[in-house]
């Protein structure tokens, strides 16, 4: 795709946010710099009920069916069939999604004492199955241009979903017409132009929107692009070039990250000699914390290690995945516990 960003705007006026913390504080400037209309109400784009009650009403397909409450005493004991619940803000937009209901997942009890540090509210909704992604790119003359697309791979962990990997996608994985509705939904927001990130589902019912928020994606996407040989969302805002190359250098890129599946003193990381030994393992972007005290992971910020996988079949890379999957359940360090 070939073109220049909207005459007006000028990159390095936006400033740039990585987190929901780091969005609130650069609104208002962005704001005043003309990147979203006067009337907007900032709020739509990090604080999560704001958000799906303003996606509902612009489009309700979107959406998965949900409400919000304003306190934890207003979840409902008995939950007939599983729901994921979010608190409104999580400053650092890493794994704040709590799931309950279901074979192996905890009681209302249990997750409600995970949330007690969150002074509400929360929005809860059906959990879908279905296959999440991450779409980054920027929002520009009325058009989404997509920068990267990944498709998330997942671990049932106790009352989390934890991600554990991201394959590049093409965007024509994408239902028909998506990138457009996305975009005119930004615009229905208040936004017009700059970086987008948006997490969402695609189930039996169609796309369902997790997350749309105009700031860059969390590391690794970035340096995954890097690593496959295309513009990251941050280098095509900053460059102002819609010169986008959707193929990596060789074949697929993926990050795989091996879990914590309890606290404790890190001794000894186990499969070193089996990562290696794949054909798709290129090197460590996070090294195993030997020797450090961890907790359990619960988000991107607490894994135990992560590595760049890269292969020209995307069978044989999806097949190293799901070998290193069955690794990382069957522990993948051996983690004293602290007295």
């Amino acid at each position: 795709m070939n073109g220049n960003f909207a005459g007006g705007y000028s990159a390095p006026d936006f400033i740039l946010a990585r987190n929901d913390s780091e969005l609130v504080s650069a609104m208002p400037q962005n704001m005043a710099a003309g990147y979203f209309r006067t009337d907007l109400m900032p709020e739509v784009f990090y604080h999560k009920c704001a958000q799906y009650t303003a996606i509902k009403t612009l489009a309700p397909e979107l959406v998965f069916n949900g409400r919000s409450v304003n306190t934890l005493t207003e979840l409902p004991r008995k939950v007939v069939k599983p729901m994921v619940i979010r608190p409104a803000f999580s400053p650092q937009s890493k794994g704040s999604a709590l799931i309950v209901g279901g074979n192996d997942r905890p009681s209302m009890d249990d997750v409600i004492q995970q949330l007690r540090h969150y002074s509400g509210p929360f929005q809860l909704h059906d959990y879908e199955e279905g296959q999440p992604l991450f779409i980054n790119g920027i929002l520009s003359i009325g058009t989404l241009i997509i920068s990267d697309m990944w498709r998330c791979i997942t671990l049932p962990i106790g009352y989390r979903d934890i991600l554990t990997a991201v394959i590049n996608l093409s965007e024509k994985a994408l239902p028909e017409g998506l990138p457009q509705q996305l975009a005119e939904l930004a615009i229905g927001m208040g936004m017009l132009a700059g970086p987008l990130h948006i997490e969402l589902v695609l189930t039996a019912d169609g796309p369902k929107i997790v997350k749309l928020t105009p700031r860059l994606a969390s590391s690794p996407l970035p340096d995954l692009c890097h690593f496959g040989g295309w513009q990251s969302q941050q280098q095509l805002w900053q460059t102002k070039s819609c010169n986008i190359q959707h193929k990596s250098l060789i074949g697929y890129v993926a990050d795989y990250s091996f879990i914590f599946l309890q606290a404790g003193r890190v001794k000894q990381f186990f499969f070193e000699k089996e990562i290696k030994a794949l054909s798709s393992f290129s090197y460590y972007f996070m090294s195993p914390k030997i020797g450090q005290d961890v907790q359990m992971t619960i988000d991107g910020d607490t894994y135990g290690c992560t590595l760049f996988l890269r292969n020209n079949s995307l069978e044989i890379l999806e097949s190293e995945i799901a070998y290193l999957t069955t690794l990382n359940l069957k522990g993948a360090f051996h983690i004293e516990s602290i007295k």
